[in-house]
């Protein structure tokens, strides 16, 4: 059985200089022996399964990311988190978190190369939807008690356009959250679209949570701050079809109202109060920022 060495005993043994990994970008640096697990262990090998790759900025983000959430109390209350990072479409596939299914069940892609740039993050084509690897049922399931979910998405671009941001459709209801429509308003529903959070909100950018706890309270954020909230938003649905991105999915056939907005990433998971609200745009921030987007 072969002996690991220590740092010394390496050098003292062979005459070499003991350099680590170092992951670095202008964002910040991120030691491979220090890695979070989730990302060294679980993310990184998942990209390249995918046939997709990373980059130093892809791996910086996501562990700061992951390493905050956790810090603050925040990571068992998401099942979802994709940052939209790497190399390639197929590098996005492999989200950062992926709780709720097997690795196999990534996201389903109709984009291309052309649509996404890390730099940049995805870009909506007005055709084309994303089905992420969480079902309205599941989230459902999460909180046997009240049922609550929450929404995440982050935008990068500020057009007023119809086109939605996340959501399902089962048929007769609808949850979504939709940010800055063409008329200037920002939605989100739990399930009853007449029962929906609306906001005059033009030219949204940033991060926006969309947040339901119970049959008598929802709320949405727009960075971090509460903007809009319901005590009548009624029972969600127990869908059991894809969340989808960059639109909400038609009972696992298509989209509704593809966006062409920019995303910089999405989140979905157990409902969050407002002090986790203002952290979670915290740490959103940091992370596209790491990446050099367009920070709101």
């Amino acid at each position: 059985m072969m002996k690991r060495l220590s740092r010394r005993q390496f050098m003292v043994k062979t005459g070499l200089i003991y350099v680590p990994t170092i992951f670095a970008c202008q964002g910040g640096i991120a030691r491979l022996g220090n890695l979070e697990p989730e990302v060294g262990g679980v993310w990184m090998p998942r990209v390249r399964a995918l046939s997709g790759n990373y980059t130093s900025a892809s791996i910086v983000c996501n562990d700061w990311m992951i390493k905050a959430l956790k810090s603050n109390d925040l990571r068992s209350s998401i099942v979802r988190l994709n940052t939209f990072t790497g190399i390639g479409i197929n590098a996005i596939r492999a989200a950062v978190i992926s709780d709720l299914r097997a690795n196999t069940n990534d996201d389903q892609l109709t984009f291309v190369d052309a649509n996404f740039s890390e730099a940049v993050g995805l870009t909506g084509t007005g055709t084309k939807i994303m089905f992420s690897g969480v079902k309205q049922s599941d989230l459902y399931a999460i909180d046997s008690t009240n049922h609550s979910f929450t929404y995440g998405a982050y935008v990068c671009t500020s057009t007023n356009q119809s086109g939605f941001s996340m959501g399902v459709y089962n048929g007769s209801d609808y949850c979504y959250l939709y940010v800055s429509n063409v008329a200037g308003r920002t939605t989100f529903s739990t399930g009853i679209s007449a029962n929906q959070i609306d906001v005059a909100d033009s030219a949204g950018t940033g991060f926006y949570c969309g947040s339901y706890n119970t049959t008598t309270d929802a709320k949405i954020y727009k960075r971090g701050a509460q903007f809009g909230t319901s005590a009548t938003p009624g029972a969600t649905i127990n869908a059991g079809f894809w969340v989808g991105i960059v639109d909400v999915n038609n009972q696992d056939s298509g989209g509704v109202a593809p966006s062409t907005k920019t995303f910089g990433g999405y989140m979905c998971g157990r409902g969050i109060a407002a002090p986790g609200q203002a952290i979670l745009n915290d740490i959103w921030k940091r992370g596209m920022g790491i990446l050099g987007r367009t920070v709101s």
